[in-house]
């Protein structure tokens, strides 16, 4: 078990004295902006409980602390609790994160001894850590050792009443537009056999649920290999013969369902699997994006020959497996496709998204979709012979 402590240091000080052996481990993340903070928990998945001061967070709007625990309940598998300090138990903030999932018993409207007994009941319900396995964890004392060239830049250098309109949206990551009337499909293969197709198919997923989008993955090769971990998980749900929940995310085992769930998903992630053995490539080549996952070298690798004739130049190359060092060679020896080769970021978990929001943007970046409007009368189309 590893609880991180999302506030000040005074309240951290005070769960601290909880473990007053040293046997738990507790760690503080400083209250930064909320995206900051989404980062950190997204990228390091040794935490097990985390407890978030609505009131610490660097942002005076409380629909940013509801969203930011909303995307940490769809994204990772972290049990939440929020103190809520001053807020009455009939507030729309209390009424917006029971909503969103965090239960009653998770939320403190002051600290207090209600607070303490749950983060010291937390602790006494699993066996303490080795002292050798415990990993030291920031003090007040330390912050000042860490040099000035290897601080992280803050947010907060450039005042935001100094920024202008312009210069803001350029920051932000471009979220991908939402479909109009159906499904934007994604199709994901692989260069070879288990090399980290389906990891970046669910990673996929993960970001797109993220954004607050309705979205599936679709078994394109009917194994349902993802059924075996309906016994694994506790947030399970069976919804059909072949459709199902795992820890709020939907599964469709066949691709047979897939043109009855364009019309009610925005995006559907579909898993081909390796790509030489696809039956029929025109499914794969049809679909609105296209994304490559190959774990090694592409002069190493006999099978991506076949992918690199079929390439139309709209595919995407995703690498799961190589060093950072050795990525500007790989990136050259891809040639025309160098342009669409991305290096993936480390994403050990199938149902823990890595937080790499700007990787994945990079991928999904699909035109928001018209509807589509019947002619009266006949229409006649003209087919012109490919050269």
């Amino acid at each position: 078990m590893v609880i991180g402590v999302v506030a000040g240091e005074q309240l951290y000080e005070q769960i601290k004295k909880l473990n007053f052996r040293g046997e738990y481990d507790i760690r503080w993340i400083k209250p930064q902006e909320p995206a900051v903070i989404c980062r950190t928990l997204e990228s390091d998945q040794e935490y097990t409980d985390v407890l978030i001061d609505a009131g610490s967070l660097k942002t005076a709007n409380a629909d940013e602390a509801v969203s930011l625990v909303d995307r940490l309940l769809r994204t990772t598998q972290l049990h939440i609790m929020v103190l809520a300090d001053g807020y009455l138990p009939e507030s729309r903030l209390i009424r917006d994160l029971v909503s969103v999932g965090v239960t009653q018993k998770d939320i403190f409207l002051q600290t207090g001894v209600k607070l303490q007994m749950r983060i010291s009941n937390l602790l006494h319900t699993v066996p303490p850590v080795e002292k050798a396995a415990q990993v030291p964890t920031e003090t007040p004392e330390q912050k000042e050792e860490v040099p000035a060239e290897e601080r992280p830049v803050s947010a907060a250098v450039v005042p935001p009443s100094q920024v202008d309109a312009a210069a803001g949206k350029s920051m932000q990551i471009r979220k991908p537009a939402r479909p109009a009337t159906r499904a934007v499909t994604i199709a994901v293969a692989g260069g070879g056999p288990r090399i980290g197709t389906t990891t970046q198919a669910m990673q996929l997923l993960l970001y797109l649920t993220a954004q607050n989008f309705r979205c599936a993955y679709v078994d394109m090769q009917q194994t349902d290999q993802m059924r075996q971990y309906l016994t694994v998980y506790e947030h399970c749900e069976q919804l059909g013969p072949h459709e199902y929940t795992i820890q709020g995310c939907h599964f469709l085992a066949t691709g047979k369902l897939l043109m009855q769930a364009r019309m009610e998903y925005d995006y559907l992630i579909c898993d081909y699997g390796n790509y030489a053995e696809i039956a029929d490539t025109v499914s794969f080549w049809e679909k609105d994006i296209k994304v490559l996952v190959a774990g090694i070298k592409p002069w190493e690798s006999d099978q991506l020959s076949r992918v690199f004739d079929d390439d139309d130049g709209s595919l995407h190359y995703i690498f799961s497996f190589v060093a950072r060092a050795d990525e500007t060679d790989v990136r050259n020896q891809m040639g025309d496709s160098a342009a669409n080769t991305q290096f993936a970021p480390y994403a050990p978990d199938f149902f823990s998204y890595c937080g790499d929001d700007e990787f994945y943007a990079q991928i999904v970046s699909c035109q928001k979709t018209e509807p589509q409007q019947k002619k009266k009368g006949f229409t006649f189309h003209l087919f012109r012979r490919r050269k």
